[in-house]
């Protein structure tokens, strides 16, 4: 999606992507079109979470080795999701996870 500015509390950072160019509202440019899938998915899932009254936020994303994808929240807590595989369903059991202990 195309937007005028970035200012919106739902996103999380993201971390280890080389962004040497950035032009808002464009394609993330990466070489590998799975790992913009994955960058998406994720963005994705992320932004919905962080959209509902939940104490947990998610506040990056660190993507520095796609076999160990790790996710940061507020509350000195990371997730630490592994491969690509399966991202939302690895996603919901960590956010259940959260939820029942916060």
């Amino acid at each position: 999606d195309k937007k005028k500015n970035i200012k919106n509390p739902n996103l999380g950072r993201l971390e280890g992507i080389n962004l040497s160019n950035p032009t808002l509202g464009s394609e993330i440019p990466v070489e590998n079109k799975k790992k913009l899938k994955d960058i998406n998915t994720l963005s994705d899932i992320i932004y919905d979470y962080n959209s509902k009254d939940e104490n947990v936020k998610i506040t990056m994303i660190e993507l520095n080795n796609f076999l160990d994808i790790k996710i940061h929240c507020n509350n000195n807590v990371y997730i630490k999701i592994g491969t690509d595989d399966d991202i939302p369903e690895k996603l919901a059991k960590a956010f259940s996870i959260l939820k029942d202990k916060v």
